[in-house]
């Protein structure tokens, strides 16, 4: 099957070091009915105040099968360990891809 490549950057805004910061993306359709999800964790562990990591989602096409909108969310923990969650998130560049590639990192993760 074919793939969307998803590639985005996630800025900690925060005054404190974050950890395992994961970025989900929810498909819906014109009725507001999911049509795929699907996430991926940002490529650094932890992000200090400030400092910025880049993310690809690797997603088969199935999950954009009539698509009106999407939601970016992401989940994190905090300095104590609490989990955390923000819908804000920016995707700057989309391009197609005929196959998964190797170099995706992070999916077997459990929160």
């Amino acid at each position: 099957g074919e793939y969307n490549d998803i590639i985005g950057q996630v800025k900690n805004v925060g005054s404190d070091s974050v950890d395992y910061v994961k970025i989900g993306v929810t498909v819906y359709d014109k009725n507001g009915d999911v049509v795929g999800t699907d996430s991926t964790y940002a490529e650094s562990t932890t992000l200090k105040p400030n400092q910025k990591s880049t993310f690809d989602i690797f997603s088969k096409k199935d999950n954009f099968v009539g698509m009106a909108s999407y939601e970016i969310s992401l989940h994190w923990q905090d300095t104590t360990g609490t989990d955390q969650y923000v819908e804000n998130a920016q995707i700057y560049k989309i391009k197609e891809s005929k196959q998964l590639s190797n170099t995706q990192k992070g999916n077997s993760r459990d929160e």
